[in-house]
């Protein structure tokens, strides 16, 4: 059984990148990224605005705003002129009722001799949204190291680190270190609200070599990752980077939109489950 967040693995990936950035004092920064798969003419584009522990993804019909102090989050869809917020318990007891709604209507049209299995899947899936992190880690030899690599991303010289696993290279990481992390950005308590609602390094193999993975990442900015699967690879890169000092209403709704139940926002593809 399974649901998807909104283009989650995308997000998992993209999101990320964001609690390295460098951050003097109010001044804002807004990051252009794309992302794209191997093998495809496909690229999808974000933009992220960042300024005083707040955070906004703009993707498509679809604004996402994490406030890091407040651990509140926002959905915001334009071409409705409709919002929601709360607090990450908020949501995520929020996420559940839209499941257990959605569970119960299938259970209308399941076989009696069915429905008992199907319960028990639905529970161990309820169980493990905040625990899909818990994956088998024996006889895995993982090692982050200098590659000696160097390009230049969008105008930043940056070093390639490459995340090995039994020697195989898994992961590439491309580290600028002309742009170094502030303590603006708070980035254990961001990572922490990302994996709170699924929507963080988990289910990468980043979580699991998540101690050098981190020590990694705050030695600069994460300009560029490739990430090698068994068929094909995906790649996340930023491709424009500016600072700029932002207005504090980019992060919230405007004050003609209206607030709405999650439910209404559509965000759930629970044709997937």
């Amino acid at each position: 059984m399974h649901c998807k967040l909104f283009k989650n693995k995308t997000i998992q990936l993209v999101l990320v990148f964001i609690i390295i950035l460098s951050v003097k004092g109010f001044a804002g920064w807004v990051v252009y990224e794309k992302s794209f798969e191997s093998g495809s003419n496909n690229e999808t584009k974000y933009i992220f605005y960042i300024q005083d522990q707040k955070l906004k993804l703009v993707e498509d019909d679809l604004e996402t705003i994490f406030d890091v102090k407040k651990n509140n989050i926002t959905f915001i869809i334009p071409s409705k002129s409709i919002y929601w917020e709360g607090p990450v318990d908020v949501y995520n007891a929020n996420y559940k009722e839209i499941l257990n709604k959605y569970f119960e209507d299938q259970l209308k049209n399941t076989p009696k001799e069915k429905v008992e299995m199907a319960r028990a899947t639905y529970e161990y899936y309820l169980a493990n949204l905040k625990d899909s992190t818990r994956m088998n880690q024996t006889g895995l030899d993982m090692l982050i190291m200098n590659t000696g690599k160097k390009a230049q991303i969008a105008g930043y010289d940056a070093i390639m680190y490459g995340l090995y696993v039994n020697k195989d290279l898994r992961k590439e990481i491309w580290i600028s270190k002309e742009i170094t992390m502030n303590s603006e950005i708070d980035m254990l308590k961001y990572n922490a609200m990302l994996n709170e609602i699924g929507m963080g390094m988990m289910n990468d193999l980043n979580s699991r070599a998540s101690d050098a993975y981190a020590q990694l990442l705050k030695s600069g900015f994460l300009m560029k990752s490739v990430e090698y699967g068994y068929d094909l690879s995906f790649t996340t890169e930023v491709y424009k980077i500016k600072e700029k000092n932002l207005n504090q209403k980019i992060f919230s709704p405007p004050d003609n939109y209206k607030k709405v139940p999650l439910s209404d926002l559509g965000l759930f593809n629970t044709n997937t489950m």
